[in-house]
């Protein structure tokens, strides 16, 4: 018999047969002690004896208990970092200090761990037991940035199913909820079914793992069923695990199924008696996770698991469905989900929204299949919205497969009404395609004549010859009597978007408009040519127009003498001095500069002149409007333009300052 004496005096015998070595007769004593066997110290005669001692006949032994020595941290980062690599010799040594192997090691200079989570995270089977054994807690985790979890939760990460049984039977628990910055976050069961490793899975469950216990704010049924594992899912269904508990965000596991278009789990779910009906917060059910997505199959899973459902009486699924098929363009969602409503009513109310979302998103097709349904039924609906929608934007092709419904169903006349402003916004865009189509629908047929001058100035500025003759062919040149021309502004603008090459075509036209004689034309828009000119280099523009405008121009600024004053020197009888056309050229030049008192004067001039009514005279536009056409300022004096060498020269009086033009 081996007799073996405590420090309290109490004695313990064992058979001599049932050890091997001193190391054997350690682990019998563990249980009854209390203490591993790193921890125990047997002294025979008076010595120590190693673990490899070996026992063949009866002895007698002290057995002293050890506390863990005091370890230094680079004592600790060994032991990490041997037990990160494996090395099961060395972790030996340094458990038999005894060194705690619950004190944390820095790795790599940075990474702060225990070594069980590393042993267990790089798969070392046989430096996890030694740990176990040296009282290592399987449950150690400490909510600090950097840290993996508890080793279960590693281990079931990783796969490790022997080491996942090492764990247990250490004392693991299975529902340790680690948190992260103070949440309740990872599960063990939860990191197995992200993973989908099924006999971890099992192996937990088998443990009394709580099978609907949140990870990271999800069931596990939901979070296999998020990442795709079908086995894991049916395991759990199996396993008793609730079908239909949501997760943070509302999100059952069918609802998950139908996002993320995992037909097979989603018929596994529905089979189970899954409730098909459930939605998240904002009442999105998996019929519309699904047609947003495009999943069809699913789809027409879901429609065929409930067919007699009364979509009639649950119009905001029926119609959050349709809306979020086309909205993302998926044609046979569309489709699939049109099929199966046969309410006209219904219908015929949820068209127009998803005709107008696919035509933001410009899906030609899904536009298609809209217009198609509707037109194979002989039903009629207002697609307005998206027509406008598809003109404004230049979605040509959609914006034709519009307009033809909406003639078929006779409300294209009381949309043409209206689409002065599209076939404005068209031909600013220089949208040929859709200029055309909209004059070829009649759109330009109601259009007033002050809205054809509007259209015809836009088009100018993209410098579009064929868009302007288009325009000017279609919307006329008859003008405004005792007024000027269509073609004619449609010159100014082009002159001031620096489109010369049209403006050239232009001014030829307006030459030979029998209705409006060109100098009249010009006498008309002079002051508006001014305008444009003069916030342009005038040189350039002035050599790039056609040659009879430019000497018209030359002389016609020649003999109204339009003065350039210093603004520091202006007073109030300087004002009175001034006529018409000199007053309204100054209010500019004061508002740019910011001298207000002088704008005020000269406003106040205008205003005894009667020139300005005293609503306008306290309407802060008509400042702006001049201010756009003002001139340059040059050490506080304004300037038209100063050219010297180019044939345009300026010069001072007291008075201010005369500009004269001299024809080069």
């Amino acid at each position: 018999m081996l007799h073996v004496w405590l420090s309290s005096g109490a004695e313990l015998t064992f058979p001599v047969d049932e050890v091997s070595d001193v190391k054997s007769l350690k682990m019998r004593l563990c249980p009854v002690c209390g203490t591993s066997r790193f921890r125990q110290r047997l002294l025979h005669a008076g010595s120590d004896l190693p673990d490899g001692f070996v026992i063949d006949h009866p002895m007698d032994f002290n057995l002293v208990l050890l506390p863990f020595a005091e370890s230094t941290q680079e004592q600790m980062d060994e032991l990490a970092q041997a037990a990160r690599t494996g090395r099961q010799a060395d972790v030996e040594r340094m458990l038999q200090r005894p060194q705690d192997p619950n004190r944390l090691g820095v790795i790599d200079a940075v990474e702060l761990e225990a070594p069980l989570v590393l042993a267990t995270l790089e798969g070392h089977r046989e430096v996890v037991s030694l740990l176990l054994e040296a009282e290592a807690n399987p449950n150690f985790y400490e909510d600090v940035d950097g840290l993996r979890g508890p080793s279960l939760n590693v281990a079931c990460s990783g796969r490790s199913a022997d080491i996942i049984h090492l764990l247990l039977e250490g004392g693991a628990d299975t529902d340790h909820l680690c948190t992260v910055f103070g949440t309740p976050g990872e599960t063990a069961l939860g990191c197995a079914c992200e993973v989908g490793h099924l006999e971890s899975i099992r192996a937990l469950v088998d443990a009394g793992a709580d099978k609907n216990l949140p990870h990271n704010g999800g069931p596990p049924l939901c979070i296999a069923t998020e990442f795709r594992h079908l086995q894991a899912v049916r395991y759990l269904l199996d396993s008793g695990a609730l079908q239909d508990l949501p997760d943070e965000c509302g999100l059952t596991s069918l609802l998950w199924a139908s996002s993320k278009g995992h037909l097979e789990i989603a018929t596994l779910l529905i089979e189970s008696g899954a409730d098909k009906n459930v939605a998240n917060p904002i009442d999105i059910t998996a019929l519309v996770c699904a047609s947003c997505r495009g999943h069809v199959e699913i789809v027409r899973l879901l429609l065929a698991a409930d067919p007699g459902r009364d979509f009639v009486g649950n119009v905001g699924e029926m119609g959050t469905a349709l809306i979020a098929a086309s909205n993302q363009g998926h044609v046979q969602t569309v489709h699939l989900l049109l099929e199966a409503q046969a309410d006209e009513e219904l219908l015929c109310k949820l068209v127009p929204t998803a005709l107008f979302c696919a035509t933001c998103w410009g899906y030609e097709r899904t536009v298609q299949v809209l217009l198609d349904f509707l037109a194979d039924r002989g039903w009629a609906c207002d697609c307005g919205l998206a027509l406008t929608f598809a003109v404004d934007n230049g979605q040509i092709r959609i914006a034709r497969l519009l307009q033809q419904a909406q003639r078929a169903t006779g409300r294209w006349a009381q949309l043409a009404n209206g689409t002065a402003v599209s076939l404005m916004n068209s031909a600013r865009r220089g949208n040929r395609g859709m200029v055309k189509m909209l004059v070829d629908a009649g759109a330009s047929d109601s259009i007033a004549d002050h809205a054809r001058l509007t259209i015809l100035a836009s088009a100018s500025h993209t410098g579009d010859m064929e868009i302007m003759s288009l325009l000017l062919q279609t919307l006329g040149d008859t003008g405004l009597a005792g007024s000027v021309s269509p073609t004619a502004l449609a010159f100014v603008c082009a002159v001031h978007s620096d489109h010369l090459v049209t403006a050239d075509r232009l001014f030829h036209a307006v030459a030979s408009d029998k209705n409006f004689p060109a100098e009249e034309n010009i006498s008309n828009l002079l002051p508006i040519l001014v305008a444009f000119v003069l916030s342009l280099p005038l040189l350039c523009v002035v050599m790039a127009l056609p040659q009879k405008l430019a000497s018209f121009i030359i002389q016609k600024q020649a003999a109204e003498q339009s003065a350039i004053l210093e603004l520091e020197n202006l007073e109030a009888e300087d004002v009175s001095l001034l006529d018409k056309s000199q007053s309204f050229a100054t209010i500019g030049r004061f508002r740019r500069r910011g001298c207000y008192e002088e704008w005020d004067m000269v406003m106040r001039h205008l205003h005894n002149l009667g020139r300005i009514s005293p609503d306008r005279f306290q309407q802060e536009k008509l400042v702006d409007i001049f201010k756009d056409h003002g001139l340059c300022v040059i050490a506080g004096t304004v300037y038209k333009q100063d050219v010297g060498k180019s044939g345009i020269s300026t010069s001072h009086s007291a008075s201010g300052a005369t500009a004269h033009f001299v024809s080069s």
